[in-house]
Parts: C-alpha cells; sequence; structure tokens
C-alpha cells in the first residue's frame, strides 16, 4: 500500500513539464503525505542495518567532526543517483528501499514550502550565523548556476525551482540544497561531512550542520557526501 502511494505520486510527477505544473500536482497529494507518518531518524547502528563500514571514507573522515564522544561508521549504499534518497531510507529505516517515497517527500518539502529554503536566517540555523550569502553560495554550487550571472532573489528562486523539477525524476543526483529538505523530512537536525580535501573554501560551506524546518527529534544525523567508485556515505 504505501510502495504503491508513493510510485503514484512519482508517477504524478512525471506528468509535470514545468515547475508550476509540479506545484499543483504537490498541492494535490499533500493531504494524502500528511495522512502517511514518516519514521524520521532512527538512529539504526551498523549493525542493525547490516550495511558495509566503509573504509575508505572513514580513513579520511575529518577530524574536526562534532559530537566527537559518538562512534560513527560510514556506510556505502548505492551510488546510482539516488545516493541521497538512499542514505535518507537508510537513517529512517535501517534500509535503502524506501528511497522512492524520500524523493518524493524532499520533492514536496521544497515545492510546498520554497520560501522557507530562500531564506537566509533559516538557511543559517545550525552555523555560528556569520555567512550572510548562504543562498548565493548554493545557487553557486548548483548544476544550474551558469558561472559569471549575477545572482539576484529571482535568479535563486528560479535555481531552486529547477533543481528541484530535475530532482523529480529517478537518477536525478541531490545538491546541497536539498539536503536541507531531507533534514526536514527526517525531522532532525543532519551534519553535512565533508573532507579536510580540496578548496577550504567550499568546504566552509558545504560542512555544516543542516536544521529541519520542524524539529521533532533531538537526534543529529551524518551524511557524508564524498563519493568514489558508485558509492556515497
Amino acid at each position: 500500500m504505501r510502495k504503491t502511494v508513493f510510485q503514484y505520486i512519482y508517477d504524478d510527477f512525471q506528468n509535470a513539464s514545468s515547475f508550476e505544473e509540479l506545484q499543483l500536482i504537490c498541492t494535490r497529494h499533500t493531504d494524502l503525505i500528511d495522512e502517511i507518518p514518516f519514521l524520521g531518524s532512527s538512529c539504526h547502528s551498523v549493525i542493525s542495518t547490516a550495511k558495509t563500514v566503509d573504509k575508505l571514507s572513514l580513513d579520511i573522515w575529518p577530524q574536526d567532526e562534532p559530537q566527537k564522544h559518538i562512534l560513527k561508521y560510514p556506510v556505502c549504499v548505492k551510488g546510482d543517483g539516488n545516493c541521497l534518497p538512499r542514505a535518507g531510507s537508510v537513517l529512517a529505516n535501517g534500509n535503502e528501499e524506501s528511497h522512492l517515497e524520500v524523493r518524493t517527500r524532499m520533492v514536496i518539502e521544497i515545492v510546498t514550502h520554497e520560501d522557507v529554503y530562500l531564506d537566509e536566517y533559516y538557511l543559517n540555523r545550525g552555523t555560528t550565523g556569520e555567512d550572510k550569502h548562504i543562498v548565493n553560495n548554493l545557487v553557486m554550487y548548483s548544476d544550474s548556476y551558469i558561472a559569471g550571472d549575477r545572482i539576484t532573489p529571482a535568479v535563486a528562486r528560479r535555481i531552486l525551482r529547477e533543481d528541484t523539477f530535475n530532482f523529480a525524476k529517478l537518477g536525478a543526483y541531490g545538491n546541497a540544497w536539498l539536503i536541507f529538505a531531507l533534514s526536514s523530512i527526517l525531522k532532525c537536525s543532519l551534519f553535512a561531512i565533508y573532507p579536510q580535501k580540496g578548496n577550504p573554501v567550499v568546504r566552509s560551506h558545504l560542512n555544516r550542520e543542516v536544521c529541519p524546518r520542524m524539529t521533532k527529534s533531538s537526534d543529529v544525523v551524518y551524511v557524508d557526501k564524498y563519493k568514489n567508485k558508485g558509492n556515497e556515505r
């Protein structure tokens, strides 16, 4: 029943030829979604999920990680473009099987609350609050952004809409913006982990705690965005 419902909604997404049409579809299914509770984060362990610990990711796990007193083991999920929803499914249910539901919920979350995901105050939650240009950063890290274009509020909204519209298809990768939506559907804080490699400025923008739109759990879960050989941690 549950899988059938979310497959139906996802299939309806595919009828949209624009973000505006996607909005109408999401609005049509909001009440139905609200009737199907989502488990949210459940703090599953490596043992309970029977997932494989990723040694490569573990070896480059950053030394400045938060909550060092908690032992953490990154695990692999299938890197087929559905990796972020798969990671969300593991965090919620302990397995990857609900990735279509997670993707569907993430799309509806952003589409029905897009102003929240363009709000600097909300996006700053979980940080020191010193970055006053988080929206601009998210735009620049989007594949939809053309380098050199002047970023205005209208451009930022267009990029968010393009990213969300594209994400409404299986196999579409999720970017930094979608991590906020994942945090919101899990209803707990999520820490996006980036290794201490590459451009330190980029890492300062993306290695951070992300807070949900509405919190129902004091859990903090972790997503390692390092990818290698078809896996995501």
